[in-house]
């Protein structure tokens, strides 16, 4: 009877045991599982939080072309403070576009996620920064430029804008290409 005993207390605890580790096994999976959520949740804001950053640059940027339209070297000292302005709200906007790049980048970086949306997210931020950046740098340089032409012929000089946080073109993504760069 007692070596009847003693397999019934040894199958009894094998039992224990691996219902111990089934049970820390799926709270393992449920703690991952949460983690990743939270991370899915957090990409979704800050994705939300650059669309909206990216549509202010792009409204920013319609003001700029709508003036651009109108431009004259003569006016030029008329619309300057105009231009400048723009170009500074629209550096203000990139900046905060980096600080939500930043935060995917964070979340984003070697992980792959079980929604398409979230991937789709992941993988295409980078290229909105970099088309952002090197399109607002075109800009700069070609109001520059038309600030170059209005000072070689007015007695009256006007200050070229210089960005100073974005100052070179941007590959971001490291694909080798640089996104709306004009050389």
């Amino acid at each position: 009877m007692k070596k009847k005993q003693k397999i019934l207390i040894i199958i009894i605890t094998i039992i224990v045991i691996i219902a111990a580790i089934i049970t820390i096994v799926i709270k393992n999976i449920n703690e991952e599982n949460n983690k990743l959520n939270t991370i899915m949740k957090e990409i979704t804001i800050t994705y939300n939080l650059l669309e909206n950053n990216i549509n202010t640059y792009n409204n920013n940027r319609t003001n700029l072309s709508n003036l651009l339209d109108t431009y004259y070297t003569d006016n030029l000292s008329n619309d300057y403070n105009q231009y400048i302005s723009i170009l500074s709200e629209q550096e203000d906007t990139i900046n905060a576009i980096y600080t939500n790049v930043e935060d995917l980048s964070k979340n984003c970086k070697d992980r792959l996620f079980s929604k398409k949306e979230i991937n789709n997210i992941c993988t295409s931020y980078e290229e909105y920064y970099e088309t952002v950046v090197n399109i607002y740098l075109n800009d700069q340089l070609q109001i520059n430029e038309m600030i170059k032409i209005y000072n070689a012929s007015s007695t009256s000089p006007l200050e070229e804008y210089h960005s100073t946080t974005l100052t070179d073109y941007i590959d971001y993504n490291h694909d080798g290409n640089y996104i709306e760069r004009e050389d």
